[in-house]
């Protein structure tokens, strides 16, 4: 008597899984890039059109701080020079008047700057050359090796459309008692 003899399961081998990519899919990727890149693009000249270059949006920014700067200085009460050389006292405001001029004179200057390069075109988002194919989305497939044939033969399909021909004819027509239209029941034909 004893125990059972112990019974071993030995799990079946993995099954492995290899999935191979068609090309398809890899040039329907880069078509779809190249259409995003086109959108964005067109999105951001629509950007421009709406709101302005960088150039420009930097010209009205400096603009808006050369208005403030001048605002200010004019602001600054100005000292009576009869008073001030018959009293001996010396104008307090004098210091503030001369860094407010310092400002609106940079302030000037960076709005001219601005303004110049406000007329420049901004680049963009993606160059022509950024729109070519991905050399990823292209054949791979060297001369020789398995595959190429099919690839050279499918490349040459593309480049050649197919011809196709309709007829205004249903289908069945050609057979008597079916062309009347009234399901094949052959009334009036």
């Amino acid at each position: 008597m004893g125990s059972p003899k112990p019974t071993v399961i030995t799990p079946p081998p993995p099954t492995v899984y290899q999935s191979v990519q068609p090309l398809e899919s890899y040039q329907m990727t880069g078509d779809f890039l190249k259409r995003l890149q086109q959108q964005t693009n067109t999105a951001q000249q629509q950007l421009y059109a709406q709101s302005g270059t960088p150039g420009e949006i930097g010209a009205r920014q400096a603009g808006t701080r050369m208005q403030a700067a001048g605002a200010y200085l004019s602001s600054l009460p100005t000292g009576d020079k009869y008073t001030r050389a018959n009293s001996g006292v010396s104008d307090q405001y004098a210091p503030v008047r001369e860094s407010s001029q310092t400002a609106y004179s940079g302030a000037q200057k960076d709005y001219a700057d601005a303004l110049a390069k406000s007329t420049q075109a901004p680049p963009p988002a993606y160059t022509d050359q950024d729109m070519e194919t991905p050399s990823w989305a292209k054949s791979t497939i060297p001369e020789g090796m398995p595959g190429y044939n099919e690839a050279k033969e499918a490349k040459e399909r593309e480049a050649v459309p197919e011809k196709r021909y309709f007829s205004l004819r249903k289908p069945g027509m050609d057979r008597p008692g079916h062309g009347s239209g009234f399901g094949g029941r052959g009334l009036g034909g």
